[in-house]
């Protein structure tokens, strides 16, 4: 995980020949490049270097609307601000996308792509993936093809259809073998081995070593995510406080290593580093251009309830929305944290707000349940049963403590 990580061979000097000939159309090209290995979470910052130097330049619409593309997807990437440049793309796709199934194809997946991680309803996202999986398969073309399916896997499992998510995650392995995608082959069985771990699977250690083994830019990430979440899952989360420590320091672009260690910390009763992990997160959370910020937020949740902080588990509701069809992932499926209202609820409780906190662990419950879930099925009964049993110990080896709805030394003022 380096801060200079790039995916691609350096382009430069094929950029610069382009531009002294002055032909743009070729610079585009050159500037986008070729990605079989995908994105890395810290970006290509070579790649993002080309695309910026052509900003501002007159091209054909058609031209201009791939380096955009290009561009926010590489920028989002580096989480620089995108918004802009998503507006302009759309405004563009409008004047040239009428007959054009192609740009119809990519602006949609675009938009689908942008949802990932917003507080956006799980359904309507799905509506958004479907849209652009019809559309992509009508191109015919491959890229557009694979990247359509994968979107639309991701968003299936976010709503706890394991069933579709399963048959779509075969569908995109096969085809990334096809036409020899390694990073949609890891996507693929990254996915594959985040559901079999939600179900409760002896598989899944077996699926993710499979994908590790493709050792593309994110895999350490993602094998990290899914020892997490296995870990979570067992009641051993406390064990991984100084590995996830570790990670936040190398990954200053999200703050969910930090909450991953404010987890494990409170779980191992080490609550003055549970503290200081809360406090990174809250600080890494304010910037607004984190990775997996739901995944954040979820375990946010945990720790502040371990730690009593009201105030922490109040933001946390601000920015993760009681959906009741939705799950909580790592980006686009590195692992299921579980419904969302199983974190919403336990910041629920942890505010005294009981009521509110059944209503969401019931939901929680259902679509545990729907998508086949054992695990987590398992940890929201815990819960439920947490709030008519005074004694009955929290799941993934939380402290139960008195809950406070003032949070004296909370770590937001």
């Amino acid at each position: 995980m380096q801060a200079l990580n790039s995916t691609d061979p350096d382009q430069t000097p094929a950029l610069d020949a382009a531009l002294e000939a002055g032909d743009d159309e070729l610079a585009v090209l050159v500037a986008i490049g070729d990605e079989p290995l995908g994105l890395s979470v810290l970006g290509d910052a070579r790649r993002l270097a080309r695309l910026h130097r052509l900003d501002g330049r007159s091209l054909p619409p058609r031209r201009q609307l791939d380096l955009l593309a290009a561009t926010i997807r590489e920028a989002g990437a580096a989480r620089e601000d995108i918004v802009a440049l998503v507006e302009q793309a759309r405004a563009l796709a409008d004047a040239v996308a009428t007959d054009d199934l192609e740009t119809q194809a990519r602006i949609r997946a675009l938009e689908a792509r942008t949802l990932v991680d917003q507080p956006y309803p799980a359904l309507d996202r799905l509506a958004v993936a479907l849209d652009a999986h019809r559309l992509a398969v009508a191109t015919e073309d491959p890229s557009l093809q694979l990247d359509a399916t994968e979107l639309l896997m991701t968003a299936e499992l976010a709503v706890g259809h394991t069933e579709r998510a399963h048959k779509l995650c075969q569908e995109l392995d096969t085809e990334a073998q096809r036409w020899s995608r390694p990073r949609s082959l890891w996507a693929a069985r990254v996915a594959d081995a985040a559901m079999l771990l939600a179900e409760g699977d002896p598989g899944a250690e077996a699926a993710a070593e499979l994908a590790a083994e493709l050792a593309l830019p994110s895999a350490q990430i993602a094998a990290g995510a899914h020892l997490l979440v296995s870990r979570l899952l067992e009641g051993r989360v406390s064990e991984l406080g100084t590995l996830a420590a570790y990670a936040s320091s190398q990954s200053p672009n999200t703050a969910a290593w930090a909450a991953a260690a404010a987890l494990a910390e409170v779980c191992a009763g080490h609550d003055d580093e549970a503290r200081a992990h809360l406090a990174e997160y809250v600080r890494r959370a304010a910037t607004g251009r984190v990775w997996f910020t739901r995944a954040a937020a979820a375990m946010a949740a945990g720790a502040a309830c371990g730690l009593g902080d009201s105030a922490v588990v109040a933001s946390v509701r601000e920015v993760l929305p009681a959906d009741p069809d939705a799950a909580v992932l790592v980006g686009f499926g590195g692992a299921v944290l579980g419904p969302v209202t199983l974190w919403t609820g336990l910041a629920a409780w942890t505010l005294d707000d009981e009521a509110t906190a059944r209503a969401d662990w019931s939901a929680a419950a259902a679509l545990a349940e729907r998508a086949g879930w054992a695990p987590w099925s398992a940890a929201i009964r815990q819960l439920l049963t947490v709030l008519d049993d005074g004694v009955a110990p929290l799941p993934f080896g939380l402290p139960r403590r008195g809950r406070m709805t003032g949070a004296p030394g909370s770590i937001i003022p």
